[in-house]
C-alpha cells in the first residue's frame, strides 16, 4: 500500500448539522461547531495536556495485586524465561497515551465493552481541551494474552530512544474525546470504542514524553534520532520536496486559483521538516499542509532517503500525505525505520515500513467535537 494517503486541495464546505459553540484556548481560540447529526471528526490520539486525575485513576484501575489468575512469572518477566503470552503479545510495538498522572500502553483498539465492570467515571484535564472516560475491567473475561500484561515489565521509547521503563500495574478500559462529548453517563456514543490500556508505574527516566513501547525482555531496537537539521539540511529537504511531482501539481491548481508564489509559502502556511539518522540510514521528512476553512487548501507529506551518493530519493508515494513524524526506530529488526506519526490534532498511528511501503499497524481514534475554523 502507499505510506499515507493525499489530502486534495479544496474549497472547504461551510459545515452542516446542528452547532453547539465551544472555546478551546488550548488551540488558539478556535470556535467550532459541534456536528451532531454526523457525529465528529476523528483524528488518532496523542495526549500531552493534563486528563485524568490521580484519585480517579486508582479507583478505576484494575491493579497488579497478584491473584490467582495470574502468573508469578509476570513479575519478573525481564529474565529469558519469561512468561510465554506475555513475550508473544509483547513482541508488538504500542502506542502509549498519557494523563496528567500516568502513561499508558494501548493493548487493544476497539475493545470489547463487556470487559468492564462498575461505573464509567468521566474526568477533564486542567485545561478542558480533552476529558476521559474510563471503567475497570473484569479480568476473567480478558483473553489470555491481554490479561498477561499485568506485573509485566516494559520499556518505553521517544523520538532520541530511551525514555522509561517501569512495571504495569493496573488495566482498564479507557476513552478519550475534545470538546463537548456525548457520553450520556456511558462510552461516547460516537466513538468507536474504548481502548484496553496498561497503566504503567515507572521505576526509571521519565515516561511524560514516550510515544511507544514494548516489553522489556525484548532487545533494544535500533533508533532514529530526530532534529531539525541544520540550514543545509532544510534549504536541501525544501528543494527536494518542491521537485516532487505532487508538489508542482499543488503548484499549478494554487497559481490557477488566483495566487501567488509558492504554495508552500503561503501567509498561513506551516512547514515540517524532519531529519532522521541511524546507525544504518538516514531519512528526511518533509511536511507542508496550507488553508482551509473557505481558503485554498493543500496538505502533502514525502518520506525521503539520502542515497550513497547523497542526493535524497523520495521513498513515499509522488501522491502522498504522511502525518509528523514523532518517532522512528527498526521496531521488528529490518533494517528499515519504522514510525510513530502524528498528524493533525491528536492523531498518532504506528507505521512498519518494508521494501513494499508503509502499512498501518495500529492507531487510535479520538472524537473531536469541535470546528477547528
Amino acid at each position: 500500500m502507499s505510506l499515507s494517503q493525499q489530502v486534495q486541495p479544496h474549497k472547504t464546505p461551510a459545515p452542516l448539522g446542528i452547532m453547539a459553540s465551544v472555546v478551546i484556548a488550548a488551540l488558539g481560540g478556535f470556535v467550532g461547531g459541534l456536528l451532531i447529526e454526523h457525529g465528529p471528526t476523528y483524528f488518532n490520539v496523542h495526549v500531552s495536556q493534563p486528563v485524568l486525575g490521580e484519585s480517579q485513576v486508582h479507583s478505576d484501575f484494575v491493579s497488579a495485586t497478584p491473584t490467582p489468575f495470574l502468573e508469578p512469572a509476570l513479575h519478573t518477566s525481564a529474565q529469558p524465561d519469561a512468561e510465554p503470552a506475555v513475550l508473544a503479545a509483547g513482541a508488538e510495538a504500542r502506542i502509549v497515551v498519557h494523563d496528567d498522572a500516568r502513561s499508558y500502553l494501548v493493548l487493544q483498539a476497539k475493545a470489547p465493552k463487556v470487559w468492564g465492570t462498575g461505573a464509567i467515571a468521566l474526568s477533564s484535564g486542567e485545561n478542558q481541551m480533552l476529558s476521559t472516560l474510563s471503567q475497570s475491567i473484569d479480568l476473567a473475561k480478558l483473553p489470555t494474552e491481554q490479561a498477561a500484561w499485568l506485573g509485566a515489565s516494559v520499556t518505553m521509547y521517544d523520538d532520541q530512544g530511551f525514555a522509561c521503563s517501569g512495571t504495569v500495574d493496573s488495566l482498564a478500559l479507557l476513552e478519550q474525546f475534545a470538546g463537548d462529548g456525548m457520553s450520556e453517563g456511558g462510552w461516547d456514543e460516537y466513538g468507536e470504542g474504548p481502548l484496553l490500556v496498561a497503566r504503567i508505574s515507572p521505576d526509571k527516566g521519565s515516561c511524560a514524553e514516550a510515544s511507544w513501547g514494548r516489553h522489556a525482555a525484548l532487545s533494544a531496537p535500533s533508533i532514529g534520532r530526530l532534529s531539525k537539521g541544520t540550514k543545509a539540511d532544510r534549504r536541501e529537504a525544501r528543494r527536494a520536496f518542491r521537485s516532487t511531482p505532487a508538489y508542482r501539481k499543488f503548484q499549478k491548481e494554487f497559481l490557477a486559483d488566483g495566487q501567488k508564489g509558492k504554495w508552500d509559502a503561503y501567509w498561513d502556511s506551516e512547514l515540517t521538516i524532519r531529519v532522521i539518522r541511524s546507525p544504518e540510514q538516514e531519512l528526511v521528512f518533509v511536511e507542508a499542509q496550507v488553508g482551509g476553512c473557505g481558503e485554498f487548501e493543500a496538505q502533502l507529506g514525502t518520506l525521503f532517503e539520502r542515497k550513497a551518493d547523497g542526493t535524497l530519493h523520495a521513498l513515499s508515494s509522488e501522491n502522498s500525505f504522511l502525518a509528523d513524524i514523532e518517532a522512528a526506530a527498526d521496531i521488528d529488526g529490518d533494517g528499515d525505520l519504522d514510525f510513530i506519526t502524528q498528524g493533525d490534532a491528536y492523531n498518532r498511528a504506528l507505521m512498519r515500513r518494508d521494501d513494499s511501503g508503509l502499512t498501518t499497524q495500529s492507531e487510535n481514534n479520538v472524537g473531536i467535537y469541535f470546528c477547528r475554523c
